[in-house]
């Protein structure tokens, strides 16, 4: 669907991060829903923004600076401060700020029902709380999908001793106030990560949604990630339900333990 400046969805603000490419217009080509574009921001780009970013954002001593990992990485983290910003100079409320792999499930939840005093998840994978060491152990022993039962319909504040979350693709953000709020913690911040692991924090991300009104899918425009080339696969209400095709994120997909 094409983009429109003055279209909202079921009450909704819906700003689309995509980059001005032929993958971004791929990507944009298999989405179900109206969107407002926000041009995705490049590592590689010379840019008030990313340059802010790159002067904050904590490599690895042996990662590459000029391998897409780091440079995709910083080029998201861009782009969500981006679409950040439009919320404030435009002073929106009820806005949903998404990745171009997102694909929307059906009816959105009433935004008038949601939290306004925070960051709401609508699109993740759930994680182990505290070491990646334990993320095999983690989902092999089917930990996601037991956390995901006691989830209620409707929103769930986030045990942040009980879960974590990556795949950021989908956060309702409620007003402007809120979102400067996440701004000010960017700009105040020692050093920048992964933004879905710098969201990783009941100050930013308090709540979730339950079931994620969106699902993420980078297998069906058949494109990967801006940060991975295997990209992540299709993730529904907070699980792997389908991997990329790459033998080495098999290990993380246990069928068995839906």
């Amino acid at each position: 669907m094409r983009s429109n400046q003055g279209m909202k969805l079921q009450g909704y603000n819906l700003l689309l991060i995509s980059l001005n490419n032929e993958s971004g217009e791929k990507r944009r080509s298999v989405l179900n829903y109206p969107y407002f574009w926000i041009k995705g921001l490049k590592g590689t780009d010379n840019n008030r923004i990313v340059n802010f970013v790159k002067s904050k954002f904590y490599s690895r001593y042996n990662q590459d600076k000029k391998g897409k990992g780091y440079l995709g990485a910083v080029g998201v983290f861009s782009s969500h401060i981006k679409a950040m910003e439009h919320i404030v100079k435009n002073n929106l409320k009820n806005t949903i700020i998404l990745e171009d792999d997102s694909i929307l499930k059906g009816k959105l939840p009433n935004p008038l029902k949601l939290p306004q005093d925070s960051l709401t998840l609508f699109s993740g994978r759930i994680q182990p709380p505290k070491s990646w060491a334990d993320l095999k152990k983690f989902h092999s022993s089917c930990s996601a999908q037991k956390i995901i039962k006691n989830f209620k319909r409707g929103v769930n504040e986030i045990n942040y001793n009980d879960h974590r979350w990556t795949q950021q693709n989908a956060v309702y953000y409620p007003n402007s106030k809120v979102t400067q709020d996440v701004l000010n913690q960017i700009h105040s911040a020692k050093r920048l990560k992964n933004i879905d692991l710098f969201f990783n924090n009941p100050s930013i991300v308090k709540y979730l949604y339950y079931p994620a009104p969106f699902v993420h899918d980078d297998i069906k425009a058949d494109i990967g990630s801006q940060i991975s080339k295997k990209g992540h696969g299709k993730i529904k209400d907070y699980i792997l339900i389908e991997p990329p095709s790459e033998k080495g994120f098999q290990n993380f997909y246990y069928p068995y333990c839906s």
